[in-house]
């Protein structure tokens, strides 16, 4: 009996040597079809893209197999940019209304929106911070139908 109980656990240990080396294997497989199947998205995300510019369209829909598929353009905010030197400006150009765009508690900390927005009405002028447009980003999306 134990002889037998023995040759069982050596068995199964063999068998779970082997089980794991055909994981490896099939995690291997599965990895690069998983980086194919990428590949394949992304050149199609590619060739939406440039039909949607095509068009001049901001949108386009469409439906398949009980899916709706739509594809787009979509507007980024501005990226805003800030100097080192954007509180000393702030204090050198608008020290009345400092405490408006700096937060001081141990240290001096920007009020961002408080200063985008007054730059875009044109109160304030910062030579320090520089607003760069955003093209618009490309973007799909498939849902199911109901």
């Amino acid at each position: 009996m134990l002889a037998e109980d023995l040759k069982m656990i050596k068995d199964a240990e063999l068998d779970i040597e082997l089980l794991h080396r055909d994981n490896e294997k099939l995690c291997a497989k599965n990895n690069k079809d998983i980086a194919e199947l990428e590949g394949k998205i992304k050149s199609t995300e590619y060739i939406l893209e440039k039909e949607l510019k095509a068009s001049k369209e901001d949108k386009i829909e469409c439906k398949f197999d009980g899916y709706k598929g739509t594809v787009g353009f979509y507007e980024q905010g501005d990226e805003w940019i800030y100097d080192t030197e954007t509180i000393s400006d702030i204090h050198a150009i608008c020290p009345k209304s400092a405490k408006r765009y700096i937060r001081t508690t141990t240290i001096e900390t920007l009020i961002k929106n408080n200063i985008k927005e007054d730059i875009l009405l044109g109160k304030i002028g910062l030579p320090s911070v520089t607003k760069i447009p955003r093209d618009p980003k490309f973007r799909y999306t498939i849902k199911k139908m109901k």
